[in-house]
């Protein structure tokens, strides 16, 4: 398998390319499989959501399956692999979609049958989406208008069919992700002081940038922003925030 391990060559390059200004460093944060955990507590799948909850990697879990290894042996790019086919299923597509995906970002040629045993085994292990999915074809099927638990309000206008479901059942997890992290980012941003900054934010990650003797307080701070809660269905959920440094954007190292 090529080496696909959540960044391409030439985007690792380029993140390289984000270097801290002189003297100072750049701290990176981002939430830890976010979308798989709100898919978990939007379908409110019990088991996915105790294996989360217990530090579970379901990347790792599900690589586990494809690649029939013990977690501890899998890859990067076997983890990412199996990220992407994750993302895939939380979010409606068949095996037929899965066999073109795993053929144009991979490389990689399945039959119909390799790509329906590793979705049936996924959803034996996690019995609540596709009864979620369901659910959201009702919402499809009436009203088509969905609200995150962050009050972002979204009316769906195309055409009905899986295409739209897909679009659908993806708003939910995405958008929750994407506004809580902006929400927290602004909470953090307001406790900042100079010099440190924000510089960047791309999709469930930011980034800002400060001076060394600045970090050990802007880490604490980061940490406790991203203790509040997500409130979904009456159920509150945390999504844990991963912390790292370095140099630049793409040569950065975990902070506990």
């Amino acid at each position: 398998m090529e080496d696909r391990s959540g960044l391409t060559k030439y985007t690792e390059i380029a993140r390289k390319m984000f270097v801290a200004d002189l003297g100072f460093t750049l701290v990176a944060y981002d939430l830890a499989q976010a979308e798989v955990r709100l898919v978990a507590w939007f379908a409110k799948d019990e088991r996915l959501k105790s294996f989360l909850l217990e530090g579970g990697d379901i990347h790792k879990w599900n690589a586990s399956l494809i690649f029939n290894k013990k977690m501890d042996d899998i890859k990067p790019d076997e983890r990412y692999f199996a990220k992407r086919i994750v993302h895939a299923f939380n979010y409606g597509l068949g095996p037929m979609h899965l066999v073109d995906l795993v053929r144009t970002e991979f490389g990689l040629e399945w039959a119909k049958s390799d790509a329906t045993r590793v979705r049936e085994s996924y959803f034996r292990n996690s019995p609540r989406i596709l009864p979620w999915h369901e659910e959201i074809r009702a919402v499809m099927d009436s009203s088509r208008v969905l609200v995150n638990p962050l009050g972002r309000r979204r009316s769906f206008f195309s055409r009905s069919g899986d295409d739209l479901l897909r679009k659908m059942i993806a708003f939910l997890p995405q958008s929750t992700c994407v506004d809580h992290l902006n929400s927290g980012m602004v909470r953090v941003d307001l406790r900042l002081k100079d010099p440190a900054i924000h510089l960047l934010q791309v999709h469930d990650e930011g980034v800002l940038e400060c001076l060394p003797e600045q970090l050990e307080e802007i880490v604490e701070i980061i940490k406790e922003e991203f203790k509040q809660p997500i409130c979904i269905d009456g159920e509150p959920m945390v999504i844990p925030v991963e912390i790292k440094v370095g140099p630049n954007w793409g040569q950065l190292v975990g902070r506990s």
